[in-house]
């Protein structure tokens, strides 16, 4: 277990980095399901704030009228049902934790339905990290980062945030225009809004759990390593890395996927892999690769011992 991830705490605890209760925390029934998740984010890095639109589909495995996500310290909460095909109406509640939904009768297997939860989550007291310069430190790197393994990303993403709920994503973040933005999946389009930001469109088609969705963005530079078997590698990190320092940090990952490819008798299935380096993030995520890899990069900044860089890259390649 890397202690980076966990550097937070729980809010709850009263003692930072330490947890003094004993509740139990079981993955959650699932008579419905959901099977997918659209997430239209609009950061503001300066104000560390994210306005969202997260949009569930989900599916009725067994008869069942009730639902419940999970979203600690949301502000301005509000659930409607975008899809009716009984009459049925949805309620709903939020204690400052869950968002428990209730229809007025069982929902239909015959049919999936679609819920849409808009909230605002600002400065976030872990799982996203916000990084923008002020009076007291003009040089800090400009930024925002997730991190949560493995049931934070509940402090900014409203999900069922257990490993055990996975979906496919399809999310569109929106951010100022000169920010790099890179999360899951594959790019499917970013464009201008004409008011300064823009709005970036990435797509994972496999499913996911709430832990493993990630997103960088800022003020970030990138290197093109080549590419193995048609995969493409690129390396991120905060303005003002030397990018050379990321070659020699994760210069061999091409060396390892085919020594791993060779070893497993498997070809690495997805179409990219990239890692991404932030300050304050600790540790080593393996994002789904599905229809793209995005490590988010959870190591001091570069350039990293040799030794300690192949352990990161060889343990992060070997769970996927």
């Amino acid at each position: 277990m890397c202690l980076g991830h966990y550097f937070h705490g729980e809010e709850e605890a009263g003692i930072p980095g330490f947890s003094t209760t004993n509740q139990k925390s079981y993955a959650p029934s699932l008579q419905l399901q959901p099977v997918h998740l659209k997430g239209e984010f609009r950061f503001d890095l300066e104000k560390k704030t994210l306005v969202a639109d997260v949009t569930h589909t989900i599916r009725v495995n067994q008869p069942s009228r009730s639902i419940v996500f999970n979203g600690v310290g949301f502000f301005n909460v509000k659930v409607v049902a975008l899809d009716q095909f009984d009459g049925e109406t949805l309620s709903w509640s939020y204690d400052g934790k869950l968002i428990s939904i209730t229809w007025d009768k069982d929902l239909s297997r015959s049919h999936t339905y679609r819920v849409k939860i808009s909230y605002l989550v600002d400065h976030p007291f872990t799982g996203l990290e916000f990084s923008y310069p002020d009076e007291a430190y003009p040089n800090r790197p400009i930024f925002a980062g997730t991190d949560h393994e493995t049931e934070r990303a509940r402090h900014w993403l409203a999900s069922m945030d257990y490993p055990t709920v996975r979906t496919p994503l399809d999310l569109h973040i929106t951010s100022k225009e000169e920010y790099t933005i890179v999360t899951n999946g594959l790019l499917q389009s970013e464009k201008p809004n004409g008011d300064g930001t823009k709005t970036a469109h990435w797509k994972l088609e496999q499913p996911c759990p709430s832990y493993l969705v990630c997103i960088g963005i800022g003020n970030l530079v990138s290197i093109k390593d080549g590419e193995h078997n048609g995969i493409p590698f690129e390396y991120f990190a905060v303005k003002g890395t030397n990018t050379q320092d990321l070659i020699t940090s994760f210069g061999h990952t091409g060396e390892i996927m085919k020594f791993l490819e060779n070893l497993l008798k498997q070809p690495f299935p997805y179409p990219k892999y990239y890692q991404i380096v932030l300050p304050k993030i600790g540790g080593a995520m393996e994002s789904p690769p599905t229809k793209g890899l995005y490590v988010l990069g959870k190591t001091k900044q570069p350039p990293l011992k040799l030794d300690k860089t192949l352990s990161i890259v060889k343990q992060v390649l070997r769970k996927q």
